[in-house]
Order: C-alpha cells, then structure tokens, then sequence
C-alpha cells in the first residue's frame, strides 16, 4: 500500500515534535520539579508565557494581586520565579548580607558598555557609585535645593493661573518635575513648563507604549529572541533610537555641567569633584546614571502627584480635611517650606496613602537565591529562583491592609479601625543597600507642590477623569492618560476653607 504524504500531515507532525518537548518539561516543571511544592496556577509554573503576556498588556501587576488573593502570599510566577507579598520577606530578599543578585536579564546593559546605579549588577561597584551621588541626596542638600525646587513650582502656579481653564494637571505635574530634576542634576531647567511639552531629548518617553518595547519587556525570559528583538527595535524612529537622542543629549548637558564654574550643591557636585579618585565613577558612568535619574526623579514623582490630586479629589471629605489642614498652617506662598510641610501629619498620611495604592514600582525588584539557596519568610527557597515582592499585591492585599481597596489617609494616623494593618510590609522605596536614593527629594517635593496647590486654587475633577486610574496599565511605569481638572484661584482673604469641623473619612469610592 502507497503511504499519502500532504504538507498538512508532514507540518502536523513536524509541530507535534516541537511542542511535545515543551508540553513534557512544562508538565514536569509544574507537578514534579524543586518548585512544584509552592502555590499558583499550573500554567504559569509551566512556562513563561503566561506573565509575558500580562507584561505585554501592562496588566500584569493586577494579575499577580489576583493570584496572591487566591493562593497566598508566596506564589510560582514561572518555571523559576517566586512573588512574595507579606512584609516578612522583606529583609530576607533586599536586606540580606550578603546582598542576594539582581536578576541581570531584567535591566540589559547600557549601550555605552558602562553601568548606571540602577543597572549594575554587583555590590561593591554599586556601593560605590552610590557613594559617589549620596551626598547630593542629603538632608543638608535637600535644604539647600529648596529655594531651586520653589522656583518652578512658582512658575507652575503663575502657570496655572494664566491658563484658568480645565487643564490636564497630569501633563503640567510632568512638566514641572522634569524641569526642577533637570536643575538639580546640570545646573539649569529642561523649559518643560516655559514651552508646554517635554523636550525633545524625552521623546522616548513617549514611546513607552509602542508595541514593539511591550513586547521587548514581556519577552526578557526567552533567550535568545529577547536579544533578537532587542536588536529589531534598534532602527530609526523606534524607542532605542529616541533613547540614543536622550543619552546624547545628557551627555552634553553632563559636559556643561563639568566645565560650570558655578558653585552649588546639587546631585552631580560631589560625584564631579570625586571623579579622578580611588573610588570615584567614570565619565560613563557618571553620564548613564544621570540619564536614569532625570527618568527616575521626574516620572515616579509626577505619577504620585497626579495620584494624589485624584484621589483627594474624588473623596469630599478628604478634600475638606486636606484643605484646611494646610489653609490653617499657612497665610501665604512664602510660608510654605519642605520643614513645615514636613509637620503636616495629615498630608504625610495622604501621602503615604497614595503610594500605597500608586506604588511607584508597579511589579517587583527581582534577586536571585544563590547556588546553596536562602531562606525568606521562614521557607527554605532552592537555588538560582527569581524571587521579589509585588508592591502592588501587597499593599493592595486585605491580608495587609483592611479595606485594602479604598483610600483612607486615617489608617496611617493611628485610628483604631486600622491598627492590625501590616504596615511593615509598606516599602514603595524599596528596602536594603538598593534602596531608593532620592526618596526623601521626592516626598519633600510632592508635599510642596501638594501645599501650594491646595493654597492657591479650588479645584475638582473633571467628569472624563473620574476613574482615571481604572484602566491605567504600566510598563516598568504607569502608563498615565489625561487627568483634568477644574479650579479657581483663591484669595488670600477666602483662604478660611468651607469646613471647620472636618473629620477623617470613612470609605467612599473604591480606587
């Protein structure tokens, strides 16, 4: 009898060959291999597709909080990848000594061949990198920023009131904390504000959402076409040609900035008189981290502020109490300073209450136990896994905080409806030696801006923003969309707000 061969049959079987290998490793990784005891669902033990996809999506922070709310706090992500969301994990993966790896695949090297403070991967160079920008961090620094910071925040509010009509606050919040980083790291403004657009050294920012960079973030797990891809989306016009344009041009701002003569403290002042000593940076390093600083100290902080503005807007009696907490401490612009802000307990709350359902870091800052394995909360973890804690899962889990979906600045106030929350799990800046260095500017920074808003203008938002962070997505960074206002500027003489008796709220709108 004559075998009947058609290129259907030959590609069935051909595919079958291929899959099967993977249909057998997936299954043996999910039921039998070192991390086949921890919870999760079986699919996402199996291979790497199912978190890429999320990725791609930008969904996946709300993915990994769903997981968690099924199977606990210590869940399998992936056939080497563990998420954690309670706060005893903590010291174990970001404090431990010796310090457990970054995970090197998830942030590549930098073009230039130089690391930044964010990407590089061992200790000792990062201490001192690190070292070599700390001082420009400073409490003492910070002191000295202030008159810089309040410059632009004037121009926000002068801004503001020229515009007098509803406004996209999201964009001018963008604006202004690009200027003031700008300032603070090459000595002078990016004239976000003056010019109403971000420059064009940050159109790669804009670039965030195309789909070519999802897809680079959601494939970071399969080697070799992450590198293939990475290298597809090096052509003209993508974002890692828009990403050339920002690293030369900070380079050129960083140049600038060596030759000035101009005596200030800013980030850039200790790690420039430093440079030819034992322990200083390179010139290329010193130029890839101030390009990641000027993204890192404008978008997170930005992103709160805007966090803030929406959720205090949408909550009357958060408003009301937000309000006249600072209409009370302060009779005009002068009288507000980072020292006195710093003494507002309920704005402290509202801010902490924001970055706790705004993370800055959506997804987890990933280590790797080593060769002999490592314990963290209490569980003995196998070697060479993927282990992190997801911000967003934990400060978003009832596990941690009650009433974990609503926003209430009176749980960080000592109410006793709230005093069983686990805020030791609360960490937006991280924790450990890798810790958020600029954590102190950012906060002084958005209660400035927060206060001086707040003074000067009523404000509301605008119907088409009210569940503006509904289907908000993030990659590496939420993906922001408009958020507009209406307000009115407020004189000195109206500053006596309309509620005297205002109290903490209770839960209204679920966020």
């Amino acid at each position: 009898m004559q075998l009947q061969y058609s290129v259907g049959n030959i590609g069935g079987v051909a595919l079958a060959l291929i899959l099967l290998p993977a249909i057998i490793r997936g299954f043996y990784r999910a039921y039998f291999d070192h991390l086949a005891c921890y919870k999760g669902q079986k699919l996402w033990a199996a291979s790497s597709i199912p978190a890429s996809y999320y990725q791609i999506r930008g969904t996946l922070h709300h993915q990994l909080a769903s997981l968690h709310t099924t199977y606990g706090p210590i869940i399998r992500t992936g056939p080497y990848n563990l998420s954690y969301s309670t706060g005893d994990a903590w010291g174990d993966i970001y404090e431990a000594r010796p310090q457990l790896k970054k995970f090197g695949k998830v942030i590549p090297d930098s073009s230039s061949g130089a690391h930044s403070i964010l990407s590089v991967p061992d200790d000792s160079n990062h201490k001192r990198i690190r070292h070599n920008f700390a001082p420009g961090f400073s409490d003492k620094a910070l002191r000295e920023q202030e008159p810089r910071i309040t410059t632009y925040i004037d121009i926000l509010i002068n801004k503001l009131r020229d515009i007098n009509e509803p406004v996209d606050i999201a964009e001018l919040l963008q604006f202004a904390s690009v200027d003031i980083i700008g300032d603070l790291i090459f000595g002078g403004p990016f004239q976000c504000l003056e010019h109403s657009t971000l420059h064009a050294s940050h159109s790669h920012l804009k670039h965030l959402d195309t789909f070519m960079l999802k897809l680079r973030i959601g494939m970071v797990n399969f080697e070799p076409l992450d590198r293939l891809l990475f290298f597809c989306i090096k052509r003209p016009g993508s974002f890692q040609g828009a990403e050339r344009i920002h690293r030369t041009f900070v380079s050129k701002k960083v140049g600038s900035r060596m030759q000035s003569r101009e005596v200030r403290t800013d980030f850039m002042t200790y790690a420039i008189e430093n440079m030819h000593t034992e322990n200083g940076i390179s010139r290329k390093e010193l130029d890839e981290t101030s390009a990641v600083l000027v993204l890192a100290g404008s978008e997170t902080t930005a992103t709160t502020m805007a966090g803030l503005l929406y959720f205090v807007l949408r909550e009357p009696s958060i408003r009301r109490t937000l309000v006249k907490e600072i209409r009370d401490a302060f009779s005009c612009e002068t009288e507000i300073t980072i020292g006195r802000v710093s003494n507002l307990q309920y704005l402290s709350a509202v801010v902490q209450e924001t970055l706790r359902l705004l993370p800055p870091a959506v997804q987890n800052i990933p280590r790797i136990t080593p060769s002999q394995g490592h314990t963290i909360a209490g569980q003995y973890v196998p070697g060479f896994t993927v282990v992190g804690i997801s911000h967003w899962a934990t400060y978003h889990s009832e596990n941690n905080f009650r009433d974990s979906s609503y926003f209430l600045p009176a749980r960080w106030l000592g109410e006793e409806t709230y005093t069983k929350d686990h805020k030791s799990s609360f960490k937006p800046f991280s924790s450990g030696p890798r810790n958020c260095l600029g954590m102190n500017l950012a906060v002084s920074e958005i209660k400035l801006i927060a206060a001086r808003l707040l003074l000067d203008f009523d404000m509301e938002l605008c119907p088409e923003s009210e569940n503006w962070t509904r289907e908000m997505k993030a990659f590496g960074v939420h993906e922001k969309g408009p958020l507009m206002i209406r307000y009115q500027a407020v004189t000195s003489s109206s500053r006596s707000y309309e509620s005297r008796t205002a109290r903490y709220c209770s839960p209204r709108h679920q966020q």
